[in-house]
């Protein structure tokens, strides 16, 4: 009898034994989850990151810098040439009290045929419950399209060799108009000198401009590779003799095909727009005795998008100038041309356009 009831009792101390530790181990389980909640909020790193490039953007220097902690140098942020006009996200991870972000952003020179599509590595860090900062930014330049000897010529990171994009001789001859109902006209291209171009986020294309006296053409080139695969596979050609490079260097082509979009008369092109995964273009110009206008393209049927905004805003009465993108959303900025007849104040101000349906609201 004194047997069993040693084995009963042994029994009741393991069960016990037993239940205590799973007791225990949940409960550090649930600690530890707890904790882990707490350490980051993804969603207000990226809200510090958005804001930050937005101001980047739009030259709010001091606006970027207030997103900064304080002992990160950042007192070279001024204007520039270098205009940044958009931004993609690549990459994001959570290590503890720290955000990692890759961006990729393109930046255009204005007035020249100059382009770079460069890499951000930006830090976020958490400095309490609900005080986030950058803490660290790393950049560095994956591509850049410039012209020489009237080529547009392409380098890639780590690379030493320059491709050629698109010679001015090889731009087509010209090219049918898009009058909406059928193709009949034919306009001579004007191809005397190279104007402002743009990458694309995605990295294999480039929009580009060319104009002579009178007009300007724009069109998109596809690469034949990536600038991203390109600057990858820089290493590996490190050995080679650089004369023998440079020579062989102007027989490399990287354009693939052109696509023509348009050719405008009177009217000087600004800024080149890559917008939704490559899909459409916005092209901002100035038109002579007006003011500022866009023009957006469906980049794979090669067609401007009726979106009818010269009707909408007449064009010698306002200036219509692309702010930035929500999704399919663009918003505009529509100004009164100053000593403009029957300017409406009420029609100036901030619009949303929605590419989906064409329809234009104002915000």
């Amino acid at each position: 009898m004194k047997k069993k009831l040693g084995i009963i009792f042994l029994i009741f101390i393991v069960i016990f034994t037993i239940l205590g530790c799973k007791k225990d181990n949940k409960e550090k389980v649930t600690n530890d989850f707890k904790k882990g909640e707490v350490l980051f909020n993804q969603e207000a790193g990226l809200a510090v990151l958005t804001n930050f490039m937005d101001c980047l953007k739009n030259n709010n220097f001091n606006g970027a810098k207030e997103l900064c902690k304080d002992e990160l140098y950042v007192d070279n942020l001024h204007k520039t040439d270098d205009e940044l006009l958009e931004y993609k996200i690549v990459y994001s991870n959570l290590l503890g009290n720290d955000m990692k972000v890759e961006v990729m952003v393109d930046r255009s020179k204005t007035n020249k045929p100059m382009a770079d599509l460069d890499l951000m590595k930006i830090t976020i860090s958490r400095l309490d419950d609900e005080t986030y900062k950058i803490s660290k930014i790393e950049s560095r330049i994956i591509g850049e399209v410039f012209e020489s000897d009237k080529k547009l010529k392409v380098s890639t990171y780590g690379n030493l060799e320059t491709k050629t994009l698109i010679d001015l001789k090889n731009i087509p001859r010209d090219m049918y108009l898009d009058n909406k109902i059928f193709e009949i006209s034919k306009l001579a291209i004007p191809s005397k000198e190279f104007g402002v171009v743009n990458f694309s986020l995605s990295a294999n294309k480039v929009a580009i401009s060319t104009y002579d006296d009178s007009y300007y053409f724009v069109g998109i080139v596809n690469l034949n590779e990536s600038i991203q695969t390109a600057a990858g596979e820089a290493s590996g050609e490190k050995g080679q003799n650089k004369k023998d490079k440079e020579k062989k260097d102007d027989d490399k082509k990287i354009g693939d095909k052109i696509t023509p979009l348009d050719v405008y008369k009177d009217k000087v092109v600004k800024g080149l727009n890559f917008l939704e995964q490559d899909l459409y273009l916005i092209v901002s110009f100035k038109e002579s005795e007006k003011g500022d206008g866009i023009k957006i393209y469906d980049i794979a049927k090669g067609k401007e998008v009726d979106a009818d905004l010269e009707n909408i805003f007449p064009r010698d009465k306002y200036n219509v100038n692309f702010v930035q993108k929500e999704d399919y959303n663009f918003v505009l900025e529509v100004t009164g041309i100053e000593g403009a007849q029957g300017l409406r104040q009420s029609v100036t101000g901030k619009y949303l356009l929605d590419l989906k349906r064409l329809k234009v609201s104002k915000i």
